[in-house]
């Protein structure tokens, strides 16, 4: 019988990953594992419109979750086959369509932002780093030079933006520029495939827009790293489980 563990080899990097939290090997500690800044950033506040619409979602609110999460997932897995390959199929041999519609609109959001904004391929896609030193570990989307000079290391978003997503950029800019110290970053953000824009401007389409942190990011990274020590706090003992499962159970035999 088939089994699957819970172990997965990222960009060279093992990571495992389940619903609530991902552990990363690090790359300057073979053996140990870090946890992913999305684990620590658990234990952060979320602020008022998150909660709020908690509220007004109720029950529902954990379904809305996973599934706007798979369908991020799937933009993020179509960007990615982009941005490495330059081609994207979405309609298989069999006539069928793998996509939601607003996921397609996405998808063209972003060729519209690649295409006003970059002239060169990216510096990393989907780059999967972790520092036993720094005690960081993540995988960052995208660091690309754009055509106004400057390097920046952007996440992309398809649902709502919160002010903690900032936390998380401050901390990848730190363990991509430990691994990378040739590559400064100059600027970071998000950019935002479900925005409501509707006017074309600087980083700024129908409805996406490159969003950069509304305070310095100093600012954020203090927040990180008090975050991270909250965390730790509430899970003093916390390490990486790598399981193994059946694939199918079946109680008949």
């Amino acid at each position: 019988m088939a089994h699957f563990q819970s172990l997965e080899e990222v960009n060279g990097t093992t990571r495992i990953t389940y619903k609530d939290q991902r552990f990363y090997e690090a790359n300057d500690a073979k053996g140990e594992f870090v946890p992913s800044v999305t684990t620590y950033l658990n234990a952060a506040p979320k602020g008022r419109q998150f909660y709020e619409w908690i509220k007004k979602h109720g029950d529902d609110s954990d379904t809305i979750m996973m599934d706007a999460a798979e369908r991020g997932s799937r933009v993020h897995n179509a960007t990615e086959q982009l941005d490495k390959t330059g081609k994207l199929k979405l309609v298989d041999d069999n006539g069928n369509c793998p996509y939601y519609l607003d996921e397609i609109f996405m998808i063209y959001r972003y060729l519209d932002f690649i295409k006003r904004y970059t002239d060169a391929p990216p510096i990393c896609v989907e780059g999967a780093y972790a520092s036993k030193e720094l005690d960081i570990a993540g995988t960052i989307d995208r660091v690309w030079k754009l055509n106004d000079g400057n390097v920046w290391l952007f996440d992309l978003k398809t649902g709502n933006v919160y002010d903690y997503y900032f936390m998380q950029l401050a901390a990848y800019k730190k363990v991509y520029e430990h691994f990378n110290p040739n590559v400064k970053i100059d600027k970071v953000g998000v950019l935002w495939l479900k925005s409501a824009t509707r006017t074309d401007k600087e980083y700024q389409g129908k409805y996406w827009q490159l969003v950069e942190p509304p305070k310095p990011l100093d600012y954020y990274w203090d927040m990180f790293v008090h975050t991270r020590a909250m965390w730790k706090f509430e899970n003093e003992k916390a390490k990486p489980s790598n399981f193994e499962f059946e694939v199918d159970i079946d109680l008949t035999k």
